[in-house]
């Protein structure tokens, strides 16, 4: 699942305020009430447009790959983990499942 880092860069940035956010948003071609900024500034923001996300960007000068973090797949959960287990490096099985040689139709 994605993580939102909307506040913690806005903290690096000077912007502590929904209202100063909604002004950084503003300058950035987005007009948004300070109640709905106050909004995309918790942990888990709602839905956001393409449009909302670039000019995010725009205000927080940052990458779209800053602003959201993915906290299922993090370098920590492949540390420990070998080409054994992964069923990808594994050898296929395979099953004989007709006899082949001189006797048989197929030659």
């Amino acid at each position: 699942m994605l993580k939102s880092n909307i506040k913690a860069i806005a903290l690096a940035r000077g912007i502590k305020t929904a209202r100063h956010f909604s002004e950084a948003l503003k300058i950035a071609g987005v007009t948004m009430s300070i109640q709905n900024s106050a909004r995309y500034l918790k942990a888990q923001p709602p839905a956001m447009t393409l449009k909302l996300i670039d000019a995010i960007c725009k205000a927080l000068s940052c990458s779209v790959g800053e602003l959201f973090s993915d906290q299922d797949y993090t370098t920590a959960n492949f540390e420990n983990t070998s080409k054994k287990n992964d069923p990808l490096e594994k050898e296929p099985q395979y099953r004989s499942v007709a006899k082949f040689g001189p006797s048989s139709k197929f030659f």
